[in-house]
Formats: structure tokens, sequence, C-alpha cells
């Protein structure tokens, strides 16, 4: 499922990015959760479920440009639904 995956403590308030292997969107490099998002937690759980599992995940993200991750220079887009 996941390439990779990083937290951070501070930066956004502790948002999470990760990459995956097979990569759904290819406008995207990555995608981030944003921690301030209503969601961030219930998101959070599922992406831990399925890397702790190996299982499979469908993730939806916003490509636009406007909704990039701050934290690269690479396009991390922002993730709007996961479906397990």
């Amino acid at each position: 499922m996941s390439q990779s995956m990083f937290s951070y403590s501070t930066f956004g308030g502790g948002d999470v990015a990760f990459r995956l292997t097979n990569n759904p969107v290819s406008q995207c490099f990555g995608f981030w959760l944003r921690s301030s998002d209503a969601g961030f937690k219930n998101n959070l759980a599922i992406l831990l479920s399925v890397i702790q599992t190996q299982g499979q995940i469908t993730v939806n993200a916003d490509d636009t440009s406007g909704n990039h991750w701050s934290g690269s220079t690479s396009a991390y887009c922002i993730v709007t639904s996961l479906q397990l």
C-alpha cells in the first residue's frame, strides 16, 4: 500500500503525508491529510489500519494546485476520501 508515510509534529499542526506504490492520481506525487480537517482522525485511522494489514486502499484527492501541500515542492494532493 504505502511506499512512504511521514508525520510532522508541528508543521501544519501535525500534517500527515504519504506516497503509494501504485499512484492512482497521476498528477499527484503523493497525498496529504490536513490535521485541522474534521475527518483527519478517521482518515488517519484508516490509513494506519491499511498499512498494518498490508491491505488495499482507494484514495480520492483534489489535484488542483491550490490544494497541494506546502511542505514539499512536489505535488502532494489533499485527500478528499479513503476507501477500503
